[in-house]
């Protein structure tokens, strides 16, 4: 039996995640915030239904949908099921617009997998029959996976909200976790980061992995290069300045290629300013609480201010707005100036 174990890829250990450990999401989830970017899931210790926490999402007034997916399921028994607690941080017929859907993917954990099968959809009790009704109170939902017996999957909870409140998730539990023979890196970070360069270290997933693979990507372009190594942590080289990129990291075991590990993203540090005259006219940049200029720095105890402004400007069509509360205060600081600029320019 063990040996087919091994064959397959995997292990009798179960699904059974409280969100106690502070790292998240934990090892092998994945969250995805795909609107209203000020709201993703995190761990909340303000909730839970057991323990000192749980996973949340805050209510986003702009709206917002966001993913929480598990990682890999084997699916080998009629009874196998997915069990979990959830509830709303308070309810108000006013404010009912918070719902979560219960989706299934058998390929991958993108998220345009996962829209094909809805296992289950929640919503509030002023707007559902009563078995799917979600209140302010924990309540249990156990869902049987018996369909996809001899399958592979990955279950996402995904929160959609409009203006309506928090949604806590606790106590999930289910059926065996895929375990790889040849395991993706974990705890992907970068630090000491320059205008150019960067610091990669990781995790192994075996304790005997030698050997990796760093792809690197400009934010956005799906354009990557790699880099082999055997050295952890390495550096990457020749970055561009004041350039978002992403990192994801694949184990080469000689005979086989791990999963590529989460996506990380860093951005490299600016070029400092060169020559004088220097100007900047918040003109470029677009407008916005989430809009900050480029390679300046905010030190504030409100997150989203200062920012670009487009009512009230000197000239152009923005300024940096300022505005703050009793006891709290906004702080913009320039890009960093080259000390060698000459005095006399």
């Amino acid at each position: 039996m063990a040996t087919i174990f091994a064959i397959q890829g995997w292990s009798q250990t179960t699904l059974s995640e409280g969100f106690e450990s502070t790292t998240f999401p934990p090892d092998d989830w994945m969250i995805v915030n795909t609107l209203g970017p000020s709201t993703p899931w995190t761990r909340s210790t303000t909730y839970s239904h057991s323990g000192s926490a749980c996973a949340f999402t805050n209510f986003n007034s702009s709206g917002s949908i966001n993913y929480m997916i598990t990682p890999k399921l084997v699916i080998n028994s009629l009874t196998d099921s997915i069990s979990f607690w959830a509830r709303m941080s308070f309810l108000s017929s006013t404010y009912n617009q918070t719902f979560l859907k219960i989706l299934v993917s058998t390929t991958d954990n993108n998220v345009t997998s996962f829209d094909t099968t809805t296992l289950l959809h929640i919503s509030p009790s002023f707007t559902s029959t009563p078995n799917n009704q979600i209140t302010d109170v924990w309540k249990k939902w156990t869902i049987s996976l018996s369909d996809y017996i001899g399958q592979e999957i990955y279950i996402a909870f995904r929160q959609t909200d409009n203006d309506g409140y928090g949604l806590c998730i606790d106590d999930v539990s289910g059926p065996t976790l895929f375990v790889p023979t040849c395991p993706k890196p974990k705890n992907v970070l970068t630090s000491n980061i320059s205008t150019t360069t960067a610091d990669i270290s990781w995790i192994p997933g075996n304790s005997t992995d030698i050997a990796w693979w760093i792809h690197y990507s400009v934010s956005g372009s799906n354009i990557w290069d790699s880099v082999f190594t055997t050295t952890n942590p390495t550096t990457l080289s020749n970055l561009t300045p004041n350039t978002t990129y992403e990192i994801r990291m694949k184990t080469d075991c000689s005979v086989e290629m791990s999963e590529f590990s989460f996506i990380t993203q860093f951005t490299t540090t600016c070029l400092p300013i060169s020559a004088l005259p220097w100007t900047e006219s918040f003109d470029t940049y677009g407008t916005g609480t989430t809009i900050f200029p480029n390679c300046w720095i905010r030190n504030t105890t409100q997150a989203d201010r200062p920012y670009v402004y487009a009512t009230n400007f000197y000239s152009g069509v923005g300024s940096l707005y300022f505005y703050s509360l009793a006891a709290t205060y906004n702080i913009a600081a320039t890009p960093p100036f080259d000390l060698t600029i000459p005095i006399n320019t």
